[in-house]
C-alpha cells in the first residue's frame, strides 16, 4: 500500500494497493502512469527500544540504552532527591578521555604512595596464579605486631 499520483493529472489516491513488481496502475481518469507519492504520508515511530536512544551512564543506576530505562532512572532520582532537579550534560570524547587519564593518573599516585609498583603488581598476581593452579588456597599473611620500644 502506498499514495500514489497520476504524472498527467492532478490525481491522488491515498493508500493505494498494488503489486509492486507491477506497479500502480494507470490513472482511472486520464489514463496516464502513475507513480508512488510521498504527498500526505504520515509518519509514525512506534516503541523506543534499542537503537532509538543514545545510551546514558547512570553510574550505579546502570546504564540506561532505552527511552523506558532513562525514565526508570530519573524517576528513581527523583524519589531518593525530591525537589531537586535532574540535569544531563553531553560529554566529549575528548572530556570523557581527560576525565579517564584523570581517575588512572590518580589511582598510580595512591598505589605508589603504599609502595605498590606494577611489577609488584605483576608478581603478586603471578603468585596468586600459580598458587591457584597448584590447588593451595591462598589467604593474606597477617603481619607481626609492632614491638614497643
Amino acid at each position: 500500500m502506498n499514495n500514489v499520483e497520476c504524472t498527467g493529472c492532478d490525481f491522488f489516491e491515498e493508500e493505494a494497493i498494488y503489486r509492486r513488481a507491477d506497479g500502480p496502475d494507470d490513472c482511472p481518469e486520464c489514463g496516464s502512469k502513475r507513480k508512488m507519492s510521498f504527498v500526505g504520508l504520515r509518519y509514525a515511530i512506534h516503541g523506543q527500544g534499542p537503537g532509538s536512544f543514545a545510551a546514558v551512564d547512570f553510574g550505579v543506576l546502570g546504564k540506561a540504552e532505552t527511552k523506558e530505562d532513562y525514565d526508570r532512572c530519573i524517576k528513581t532520582i527523583e524519589a531518593r532527591f525530591p525537589g531537586k532537579r535532574v540535569n544531563i550534560q553531553e560529554e566529549t570524547q575528548a572530556q570523557k578521555a581527560d576525565r579517564l587519564e584523570t581517575i588512572r593518573h590518580n589511582s598510580w599516585k595512591r598505589k605508589k604512595a603504599r609502595g605498590c609498583d606494577d611489577q609488584t603488581l605483576k608478581e603478586l598476581s603471578t603468585y596468586q596464579k600459580a598458587m591457584k593452579a597448584e590447588g593451595t588456597p591462598i589467604t593474606p599473611k597477617k603481619s607481626a605486631p609492632a614491638k614497643a620500644k
